[in-house]
């Protein structure tokens, strides 16, 4: 889009991880409007699909299925999208809903390599991460 072409070489990156219906094709989706404002602030935003996400003309040919995605699918395309933007001044991850589960797991198993400046969750998918094998008691105890 032109407001994409417009942003500087150097404009920080979002990753968006998404939530389990992914609806982008609708007007009114939450990923559209994080779009919208991602670039109105200045951001490069990024869709980190998960598996299954990507339409017929994309199937699946390896057997990972996961709730909220795979680290290793979302580490690929977060790489990609900095090897496309080399200069970005950060890279930034948003999780929303089921795709904070992907986004947590992807960060915890980077640790201090991981790529993102900052991450953030908007409405934590807590009980998946029971599927993740980590324990949603810590993460309850935060939020409360």
């Amino acid at each position: 889009s032109a407001a994409v072409d417009a942003l500087p070489p150097d404009a920080p990156i979002i990753c968006l991880f998404h939530t389990i219906t992914f609806k982008w094709w609708t007007e009114r989706s939450l990923e559209a409007a994080v779009f919208d404002e991602a670039l109105r602030r200045g951001f490069r935003p990024v869709l980190c699909l998960r598996r299954g996400h990507l339409g017929p003309e994309r199937p699946i040919t390896t057997p990972k299925i996961g709730i909220v995605g795979h680290a290793d699918d979302a580490r690929r395309q977060v790489q990609r999208a900095m090897e496309r933007h080399p200069v970005a001044r950060h890279v930034v991850g948003l999780g929303c809903s089921a795709g904070t589960g992907v986004l947590v797991r992807l960060t915890g198993e980077d640790a201090a390599s991981s790529p993102f400046t900052a991450i953030a969750m908007n409405c934590p998918a807590i009980r998946s991460f029971f599927l993740l094998g980590i324990h949603a008691e810590v993460f309850e105890a935060a939020a409360a």
